[in-house]
C-alpha cells in the first residue's frame, strides 16, 4: 500500500525530469562550434532598396537588367550586412560594382559558372539572369539540419534569378569566377 502511493510521485518526478530534459536539449547549441551561437550582425544602416511590389509578391517575370539589379538589391537588403548601404543610385555611381549577365537557360549559365547538371529539364531551361555584387560584405549562409544561419565575409555575393518569376535559383557568397 505505501508502495502504491509513491507511484504518482515518481510519475510526477519522471516527467518533470523529462520536461527539463526536453528544454535542455531544445536551448543547447549541437555540433562542431558548439557554444554560443554567432550573434546577428546589425542591418546595414540607410533605407530599403526601392522595389516595384508586385516584383516580390507575385512573382514578375524579370526581362530587364535594371529589374534584375532591382531583384538583386531585394535578396541582399534579406541576406547580408554591408558597411555602406547599397541602393540603386550606388550602383548607379560606381557601375563596375555590377556585373549583370542574362542566360538563355539556367544549364548554359552553370556551365560558364558552376558547372552543375540538372536532372530536370525543366529546370535546366529555366532562363535566368547572373547578377554579381562586388564589395565587402557578410553573407548569411545557411548551413545542414539543425544549423542556425551563419554570417561568412567575403568579397562579394552572386544572384541566380529565375527570369521567368524572379526567384532566387542561387546564392554564392564571393565572386562567381567564369569556368575555363
Amino acid at each position: 500500500m505505501k508502495a502504491a502511493g509513491c507511484f504518482p510521485i515518481i510519475g510526477i518526478l519522471v516527467l518533470v525530469t523529462l520536461a527539463a530534459t526536453a528544454v535542455a536539449v531544445a536551448t543547447t547549441p549541437w555540433g562542431p562550434g558548439s557554444g554560443a551561437p554567432t550573434p546577428v550582425p546589425p542591418p546595414t544602416p540607410g533605407p530599403e532598396p526601392t522595389l516595384a511590389p508586385d516584383l516580390v509578391s507575385r512573382g514578375a517575370p524579370v526581362t530587364t537588367r535594371d529589374e534584375a539589379i532591382r531583384r538583386a538589391l531585394y535578396i541582399d537588403s534579406l541576406g547580408t550586412v554591408r558597411e555602406q548601404p547599397l541602393t540603386e543610385e550606388a550602383i548607379a555611381a560606381n557601375p563596375d560594382m555590377v556585373v549583370v549577365e542574362f542566360y538563355a537557360t539556367r544549364q548554359e549559365a552553370s556551365d560558364v559558372y558552376w558547372g552543375d547538371r540538372f536532372a530536370d529539364p525543366k529546370a535546366a531551361s529555366e532562363p535566368m539572369w547572373v547578377v554579381i555584387i562586388k564589395g565587402k560584405v557578410l553573407v548569411r549562409v545557411v548551413g545542414g539540419l539543425g544549423t542556425m544561419p551563419e554570417f561568412v565575409e567575403a568579397d562579394g555575393v552572386t544572384y541566380g534569378i529565375s527570369a521567368l518569376d524572379g526567384k532566387v535559383l542561387r546564392v554564392v557568397a564571393g565572386i562567381a569566377k567564369k569556368r575555363p
